[in-house]
């Protein structure tokens, strides 16, 4: 049964927005690590508004940062903040290093968001390779993000997102499959 979420409706917003946004717990040294990685070889490398968001991000990423001016760093928002951010945002960039179950992250930002670019990693084994523009390496990452930048997100996509994400990810449906199984192993 897949993970619970926070969403019983899909918010995305139609349209194009102005920037691209890699979000996370920048505490989290793996999420250190993406985001230099992201600095170094993707945002820095294209013309586009970028920003990277999240709690506690250490003193040496936002040096980093200072040192690009189409990079913006975006410390500690709140929930509201952070929604206004991936709802806002054009391209919700979602890589993972390691394949660790589902990333909460890629359920929002997919619930919220218009485009998200992932890699294999951070969508594996989720059923939602679909949903997602898929990029392995760096290069592949900017050549997306230089046509996603542009493409406007349809009504007709929104209702794709929606069928796929309500046939795994519908948290009442998943309720009772989860109900069912308790039950059943009770009475046993």
């Amino acid at each position: 049964i897949p993970s619970s979420h926070p969403f019983d409706r899909i918010e995305i917003k139609t349209g194009t927005g102005q920037y691209l946004l890699y979000h996370a717990d920048l505490s989290v040294n793996e999420n250190i690590a993406v985001s230099k990685l992201l600095i170094r070889k993707v945002f820095s490398r294209i013309p586009h508004p970028c920003i990277i968001a999240g709690k506690n991000p250490p003193s040496d990423l936002e040096s980093e940062i200072r040192n690009h001016e189409n990079i913006k760093l975006v410390r500690d928002p709140g929930r509201d903040k952070m929604n206004d951010l991936i709802k806002n945002a054009q391209i919700n960039i979602i890589p993972a290093m390691a394949s660790n179950g589902l990333k909460l992250k890629l359920l929002i930002s997919l619930f919220c968001g218009r485009h998200c670019l992932a890699n294999s990693t951070a969508v594996n084994a989720s059923g939602l390779y679909s949903l997602c523009h898929i990029a392995d390496s760096t290069e592949d990452m900017i050549g997306k993000i230089n046509i996603l930048f542009y493409q406007p997100f349809t009504p007709e996509m929104i209702e794709r997102r929606e069928k796929v994400l309500f046939m795994k990810y519908d948290n009442m449906i998943n309720a009772g499959k989860l109900e069912e199984l308790f039950f059943r192993k009770e009475q046993v």
